[in-house]
């Protein structure tokens, strides 16, 4: 087990191309690429490119690997005399290498391939930067690099390096990009949806993150961390993440809805303190749990049946909300309406909707009135507290695409994964900040023009393939920008003390660690309680 700022893997990360909540568009495209002479294994450079001796753009120019023998021979030879040499190690501080040239007539050169930042290797922060801000574990990628028997920093100098320039650089960009896409919402009227996610799965999590949305646009406006020692309990961390988002939000737009879960405590704090928002239910999370309890109940004797109506019921639903227009008497008429409908019976449902909409039918298992299979699906349908909440059903938007922003909440900070508040606080902006720039890319098209899709098995369809659009590759952007801050810090503050002083100016408080809370005890009274 292995500890570092950015956190400790318990257990494997797992294969995330595997994941069937992984992005499948995450990597880098041929666009990505400089030009041309990023060429592929075997294929020929197209033309010579002249390089430039010297650039001041570190962030930008390429960066080779360099195999030592492929050095000595370009060091062979004097570049004075040009008589043989000999050519020695001088340093070494991670992937900064210096290394000195001596000729048989006693000239001497010294040549370091990359340059500094002040007193630190300029590779040595981009490379820190880089694994940061990709959601990499630090662990694993300097595992690689050592395993290629390539120098680099250790572990220590990442977490100096993240703590004192990276969550900084981070937390700044994060607000600068999103005032400006706050700024031009200013008194404008927000339909906006909200969710909140643990750190880690069950009641036991450490943290709780609360992120709002503005539904019409699909960005990310908000997100606040909570930490458990915060709060009261661990499912109190979504209340209060919430309350956060609103009182960010409220003075600076007039938020017309929200859409969120059936959290009791959210339901009764918007109920009571903020009167004047409506609040809508998400179909999906009502749908999914109906769905569910069919399921169950239909493998009961007599009851099989449902098991064949169970996603065209949680179809109905999302139809109910979409063409109801906000009606919510209307909405829970149609709801109920499938009682009658799944019995073949299409008329004389209710004053507010008493025929179905649909056309003829092609034959298929109907349920008889009365029977066992009826009867626990009414149960079901007819729930009080379920039709309480169908009337107030979301009709204009869903929170699908907060749950799809969660999926890459999940690649920066896995919840096998530990890390601290700074770290997590951060790995939630980038998160933000890369869902934000790619939420709305335009199907992909092919060669002819026609639209591409994919065929993919979700294990919710239990088998079923579905068909899911190809999505144009994502963009990186918002990475120039972070190495940018990141070495403007350094240029400003070029000591990891001084870039500290800058943090904790920066920072807002942050809550204890859960840990200071414990009853300490000494090491070696552990040790024999252990032994005992």
């Amino acid at each position: 087990m292995e500890y570092s700022d950015g956190g400790h893997c318990d257990d494997d990360d797992g294969d995330y191309g595997d994941n069937e909540f992984d992005d499948p568009n995450w990597h880098y495209s041929e666009s990505d690429n400089v030009d041309s002479s990023q060429s592929s294994e075997g294929d020929a450079c197209s033309a010579d490119i002249e390089l430039a001796a010297d650039s001041s753009d570190h962030i930008r120019e390429r960066k080779f690997m360099v195999f030592e023998s492929c050095i000595v021979k370009l060091l062979l030879v004097c570049c004075v005399c040009l008589s043989p040499c000999r050519v020695f190690l001088k340093k070494v501080i991670g992937g900064f290498v210096a290394i000195e040239q001596r000729c048989v007539h006693g000239h001497r050169r010294i040549w370091h391939n990359q340059p500094f930042y002040g007193s630190l290797p300029s590779g040595n922060l981009l490379t820190a930067a880089c694994i940061f801000f990709s959601g990499s574990s630090p662990v694993r990628s300097l595992n690689v690099l050592r395993h290629l028997r390539m120098p680099t920093i250790a572990l220590r100098t990442y977490n100096m390096i993240q703590s004192s320039y990276l969550t900084i650089a981070v937390k700044s960009v994060w607000l600068n990009n999103q005032e400006k896409l706050l700024h031009p919402l200013h008194g404008a009227v927000l339909n906006i949806g909200g969710d909140g996610r643990c750190c880690s799965p069950g009641h036991t999590a450490k943290f709780g993150s609360y992120s709002v949305m503005d539904l019409n646009s699909s960005k990310i406006l908000d997100v606040q961390l909570v930490q458990v020692n915060e709060v009261t309990s661990s499912n109190a961390m979504e209340l209060a993440g919430l309350k956060r988002c609103l009182n960010y939000l409220l003075p600076l737009a007039s938020v017309h809805s929200i859409t969120t879960d059936r959290h009791p405590s959210v339901q009764k704090y918007l109920r009571d303190c903020c009167p004047d928002i409506l609040h809508y239910f998400d179909v999906w999370h009502i749908a999914k749990s109906a769905k569910k309890k069919i399921e169950v109940i239909s493998k009961r004797r007599n009851c099989s049946i449902l098991a064949h109506w169970a996603q065209a019921i949680s179809n109905h639903l999302y139809w109910c909300a979409a063409s109801s227009d906000g009606n919510g008497d209307l909405v829970l008429a149609k709801w109920l309406s499938i009682l009658n409908h799944v019995c073949d019976i299409h008329s004389g449902h209710g004053e507010l909707y008493n025929d179905c909409m649909h056309g003829l039918l092609e034959p298929r298992l109907w349920i008889q009135v009365g029977s066992k299979a009826h009867k626990e699906l009414e149960l079901i349908v007819a729930n009080k507290l379920l039709c309480r909440d169908v009337k107030h059903l979301a009709f204009m938007a869903q929170t699908s695409a907060v749950e799809s922003y969660h999926r890459v909440v999940t690649f920066f900070a896995p919840k096998s994964v530990h890390f601290f508040h700074s770290a997590m606080e951060s790995r939630l902006l980038l998160a933000a900040l890369h869902f934000n720039e790619n939420c709305n890319r335009q199907q992909a098209l092919t060669q002819d023009g026609k639209p591409q899709w994919r065929i993919s098995f979700p294990k919710a369809r239990k088998g079923s393939a579905v068909a899911a659009e190809v999505k144009v590759p994502v963009t990186f952007a918002y990475i120039d920008d972070l190495l940018s801050a990141v070495v403007n810090l350094r240029k400003q503050f070029p000591s990891y003390s001084k870039a500290k002083i800058k943090v904790q100016h920066t920072h807002t408080v942050k809550p204890p660690p859960v840990a200071a809370t414990a009853v300490r005890m000494l090491k070696q009274d552990v040790v024999s309680a252990h032994a005992l």
